[in-house]
C-alpha cells in the first residue's frame, strides 16, 4: 500500500505509471486533480479524504474499486458518477 498521506502533496502525476497498485491512501493533502489516477485500474481501495477534490469523474473507470473514501472534500456532484460511486 502506498501512503503519501498528510504530506502536502498537490501533484499526483507521479502515480500515473503504477498501474498494478491495489491500495492507495492520499488523505490529508492538497490534491484537486484526480486525472492521474484514471490509469490505476487495479485499485481496490482508495483514500482521498481531506483534500481539495471537486470532480470525481476521473475515477469512473476504476472498475476494481471496492472502497473509496472522499469525506471532507469540495465535491458537490458528478455527472459521470453512477451508483457504484457511493
Amino acid at each position: 500500500m502506498a501512503r503519501p498521506a498528510n504530506t502536502g502533496v498537490e501533484d499526483i502525476s507521479f502515480l500515473r505509471t503504477l498501474t498494478h497498485l491495489r491500495k492507495l491512501s492520499l488523505g490529508e493533502n492538497r490534491i484537486s486533480d484526480l486525472r492521474p489516477l484514471a490509469s490505476l485500474v487495479s485499485l481496490e481501495r482508495l483514500g482521498l479524504s481531506e483534500n481539495a477534490i471537486e470532480d470525481v469523474a476521473p475515477l469512473a473507470g476504476l472498475v476494481n474499486l471496492e472502497q473509496l473514501s472522499l469525506w471532507e472534500n469540495r465535491i458537490e456532484t458528478s455527472r459521470r458518477c453512477t451508483t457504484s460511486c457511493t
